[in-house]
């Protein structure tokens, strides 16, 4: 229960009340404890205590929302922006299917050339929602400077037996940026078709 909890809290963590709400447990929180803190520190002491954890606060929220990853400049950037609810088995499922993907991308000869950045889920939600995702992806690119974006989402659906649903992946690929060779782009293209699946469902049936 404690861990489903805390992954819906950090699935809704970039959400404006999630700021709101963790300002305010602070507020509680240091009036709760003022009284006891106040027998080692004087009032102006603790007031910048205060807002020293408030403005911690204020900034971590701020990088979470709005921070992206960045490329590294010798790396060949495959950006991985899967969206998924956040149910605790739809986040499971994106999270197996991740390391799976990164595991394989280690075993084969992308790993010295091949940086791979997964987006954080709301990040890949409005890829998904943008009325234009190539566009938005080509923006966004400007800051993660990648070279290929696999976009993609989850969902339910009714597969083989009529009361059995499973979970299957809806993938898109985009070649961002290609400041490399005709010979390395084809080298690269062998490697990732061995790596990437083509087809992917999950059963429902835990």
């Amino acid at each position: 229960m404690e861990r489903i909890l805390f992954k819906y809290i950090v699935s809704r963590l970039h959400q404006t009340w999630a700021l709101i709400a963790g300002l305010i447990l602070s507020m509680v929180l240091f009036a709760t404890l003022d009284g006891f803190i106040g027998n080692f520190c004087s009032i102006n002491t603790r007031c910048l205590i205060y807002i020293l954890l408030i403005s911690i606060w204020v900034c971590y929220w701020t990088s979470f929302k709005w921070r992206l990853p960045r490329n590294n400049k010798n790396k060949i950037g495959v950006v991985i922006a899967i969206y998924t609810e956040n149910e605790s088995e739809r986040i499971k499922l994106k999270n197996d299917f991740l390391i799976k993907l990164k595991k394989d991308f280690l075993n084969s000869n992308l790993q010295e050339s091949i940086k791979l950045i997964f987006l954080k889920n709301h990040f890949s939600e409005k890829i998904k929602d943008s009325d234009n995702w190539q566009s938005h992806i080509k923006k966004i690119n400007s800051k993660i400077k990648a070279h290929f974006y696999i976009c993609g989402e989850i969902k339910k659906r009714k597969h083989g037996k009529p009361d059995e649903e499973n979970y299957f992946f809806h993938l898109k690929g985009l070649v961002s940026h290609a400041p490399i060779s005709h010979r390395v782009s084809q080298s690269i293209g062998q490697d990732f078709s061995k790596v990437l699946p083509t087809t992917i469902s999950f059963s429902d049936v835990w």
